[in-house]
């Protein structure tokens, strides 16, 4: 790799977008970190380092060990984004539009009161992704180094509808968790590091209407 390349998506379209740009970094050595810096402080970042050692810091604060990729079917699962809840997500911060707009890949629309999940995964070279005719395929073929092995990685996007125990979650950490006043209106948007059922670590957006 003769220097770092980087690689941008986001969420809805380019006429309504829903969520911040996220992007993905690949240094010269294969290392890949995931990154939004204006839109979560200043310095948050998830890092998947060739050695297999993964890391999470989240505004400012101590670097936190999370869970090396996890095979599951064909993949290697790295990370996880997971919307749910977002009625009225947050605009995003766009960096010289003119300049990077067209770089983005757009993952399409939420549905309203439905969930979305992006997930970056590793497959062996050469190994075709196989993924339901429902998900959007944002990059299938970056090269990066996991495990000291060269490993192709994917970033794929799925847009579907709240289980029970999605609603349940939501209704356990609404605004009295989070320390909301009573007087807040309208609604409240947070996130949180946690694991999805299957043990991959995930950052987890939800939104709590309130008004």
């Amino acid at each position: 790799m003769p220097k770092s390349k980087v690689f941008r998506f986001c969420l809805g379209t380019p006429e309504v977008p829903q969520s911040e740009v996220w992007r993905l970094v690949v240094n010269k050595a294969g290392d890949v970190v995931l990154i939004n810096l204006k839109e979560m402080g200043g310095s948050s970042h998830v890092s998947f380092h060739a050695s297999g050692q993964c890391h999470m810091r989240m505004n400012q604060g101590n670097r936190s060990d999370i869970p090396a990729p996890k095979l599951i079917d064909d993949r290697l699962i790295a990370f996880r984004l997971f919307y749910r809840e977002l009625d009225n997500p947050l605009q995003p911060i766009i960096e010289s539009p003119s300049k990077v707009a067209g770089k983005i890949r757009w993952a399409g629309p939420m549905q309203k009161s439905g969930k979305t999940i992006v997930e970056v995964a590793y497959r062996c070279p050469g190994e075709p992704l196989v993924v339901p005719q429902n998900v959007c395929v944002l990059y299938d073929d970056i090269q990066a180094t996991m495990f000291r092995r060269q490993m192709t990685l994917s970033v794929i996007c799925v847009h579907d509808q709240l289980s029970e125990r999605d609603r349940q979650t939501i209704a356990q950490n609404g605004r009295e968790r989070i320390g909301l006043p009573a007087t807040f209106q309208d609604s409240a948007n947070y996130f949180r590091l946690g694991k999805t059922d299957d043990g991959v670590a995930a950052i987890f957006f939800e939104e709590f209407s309130i008004g």
